[in-house]
């Protein structure tokens, strides 16, 4: 074996990565999915249907409903805020560091 270090080639500043791209799955409602938007629409989801399921299960139908349209609501609002974000590069601190740690790598044991 021998000790060459391994090379990082980040000449792929601004390419989004999209959920759902690759294999042929996509993900409904959208055509193109990025962490955030799918991290909204779980996070919408699950809180508002919590809601929901507890005020059903108290016997209060209309704020059941009135919970189910405001976060169905917040949760498309959020998740098109979102995918309206630009793609951005990393911050130059973060370019810094990878810069040290390929200038001086360091010598790992994962065993």
């Amino acid at each position: 074996m021998s000790d060459k270090t391994a090379k990082i080639y980040s000449n792929q500043r601004t390419v989004p990565i999209y959920l759902g791209e690759g294999d042929g799955f996509r993900l409904p409602g959208k055509a193109k999915w990025r962490l955030a938007d799918a991290a909204a629409f779980v996070l919408g989801g699950l809180v508002t249907g919590i809601l929901v399921t507890f005020y059903i299960t108290a016997d209060n139908w209309g704020v059941a409903l009135g919970c189910l349209i405001v976060g169905s609501c917040l949760t498309l609002a959020a998740v098109v805020a979102l995918s309206m974000l630009p793609v951005l590069r990393p911050a130059p601190i973060v370019r810094a560091v990878w810069l040290v740690n390929n200038l001086f790598p360091r010598v790992r044991d994962s065993r």
